[in-house]
């Protein structure tokens, strides 16, 4: 399989990375508010140019001579980034005009033996494009004078690129294998994007002891067991009236919103505090969103090495998480690396529960099986009558159910359902989205006959 080009953006902060990569990707995948320094982690997206594949990667914003470590990490891993690019984007802020960062910038990239294309943006009108002429002055070869906001000269920034990327080799399109999408999801400080740079064997993310370190999500391929996974970290999630500001509450929602385009939830717990009722309410919202859970208790090098409590500990877990399919969770340290591999063969085990199909006959002997284990209830005098069920999509096992009702099943008896059809068809590690589909027309003629 040949290696995809890669673009990177780099800038300083508040220059419009983010938007320019939203634009360019043609998606909302990254934070972006009038607030500097919202980007912190190297963010990825696979785009295509004139049918060339190419990743896109944005970068946190360059600050060299911040005082604090952060910033300092933060300035390491763009320039870092930008020196493995195939092609290198260094925006600046056209209205700001010529600052130090950007020429601190272009001289580095300059060392590293970068030429990059210098993107001069903000340009919104047809009056500012002047403004452009002054970033010459820093012997860039081509410059070019966009607006990210609102799409102008994004032509010619695309053209720029693929006149600048490698030579095609092999397949080099917007296709290839199916990546099993893991989002790691849980509180904030539970150890994430630690966990995510002890499989990738590298410092890809930020990792701090402040909580909220991570604000957008971070996708990262990593070739595995014979699969390719996509993994995402997100920020911390916690009610939104605790979010610390708007950044973090930006974050958090965009977090809600990663769920919704990744197979399995790797839920990351803090084994020394147990499970909380906020590692509770994450599952239970990564479970409503349809999304397998696959839940981890990380920082177990902490538990004491004592057989009763760590049996204690287990079992106190998966009896917290039972509402969970196959709740018991896989004990992990980020810090010693104990286990952590490990998480990716649990996936590949979940993730073929979440995409099986399984045929119609199945599913009808499952479904007979439940109802003759406990008689469907009576709802408003009229007892539920089951007529077939039938599997209409994967990710998750979707199952239509037809009955002779079109009122709501009780919320208990349609929890035992799912669960028994789950044994009977295998599909022990995967939730289920079960539709009712009422065939009232047919039961009223039925009983109208039966009384003839």
């Amino acid at each position: 399989m040949s290696r995809t080009p890669s673009v990177v953006l780099v800038g300083a902060p508040n220059v419009g990375k983010s938007t320019l990569f939203n634009r360019l990707s043609r998606r909302r995948r990254a934070l972006v508010h009038k607030r500097p320094g919202m980007t912190r982690d190297r963010l990825r997206a696979r785009v295509t140019l004139d049918g060339r594949a190419v990743e896109l990667v944005d970068t946190g914003g360059v600050l060299p001579d911040a005082p604090g470590a952060m910033e300092r990490e933060i300035t390491r891993q763009a320039l870092s980034a930008a020196g493995s690019g195939d092609v290198v984007l260094v925006v600046v802020d056209g209205r700001l005009g010529l600052s130090p960062i950007d020429r601190h910038i272009v001289d580095a990239l300059r060392r590293r033996g970068t030429a990059p294309v210098l993107v001069v943006n903000k340009l919104d009108t047809l009056e500012l494009l002047p403004l452009a002429a002054e970033f010459y002055r820093l012997g860039v070869e081509e410059v070019i004078a966009v607006s990210a906001a609102h799409g102008l000269g994004m032509e010619d920034l695309r053209r720029a690129v693929l006149e600048r990327l490698p030579a095609a080799t092999g397949r080099q399109l917007a296709t290839g294998p199916q990546a099993i999408a893991l989002g790691l999801v849980g509180r904030p400080n539970v150890g994430k994007s630690s966990l995510l740079n002890r499989l990738l064997n590298e410092e890809r993310v930020l990792v701090s002891e402040t909580p909220g370190t991570t604000r957008d999500a971070v996708d990262t391929l990593l070739q595995a067991h014979g699969h390719l996974f996509r993994l995402v970290d997100t920020a911390g999630l916690r009610r939104r009236r605790r979010a610390a500001d708007v950044p973090e509450t930006l974050a958090m929602a965009q977090a809600r919103s990663t769920l919704r385009r990744v197979d399995i939830a790797v839920l990351v717990t803090d084994a020394t505090a147990g499970i909380t009722t906020g590692d509770i309410a994450v599952a239970g919202l990564a479970l409503s969103t349809g999304r397998a859970v696959l839940p981890l208790l990380n920082k177990w090098d902490l538990i004491p090495d004592r057989p009763a409590t760590a049996a204690g500990r287990r079992q106190e877990s998966a009896t917290k998480l039972k509402f969970l399919p196959e709740s018991t969770p896989l004990t992990v340290s980020a810090h010693t690396g104990l286990r952590v591999r490990r998480i990716l063969s649990e996936a590949v085990q979940i993730f073929e529960h979440f995409a099986a199909h399984r045929p119609t006959a199945l599913w009808n002997r499952a479904l007979r099986a439940a109802v003759s284990e406990r008689r469907p209830p009576v709802v408003e005098r009229q007892p539920f009558r089951f007529y077939y069920a039938v599997q209409t999509g994967t990710r998750p096992p979707a199952v239509d159910i037809f009955v002779n009702s079109d009122r709501d099943l009780p919320e208990a008896y349609r929890r035992f359902l799912e669960n028994r059809l789950r044994a009977g068809t295998g599909l022990h590690r995967t939730p289920l989205r079960l539709t009712l589909r009422p065939r009232t027309g047919e039961y009223r003629q039925r009983r109208g006959r039966a009384r003839a």
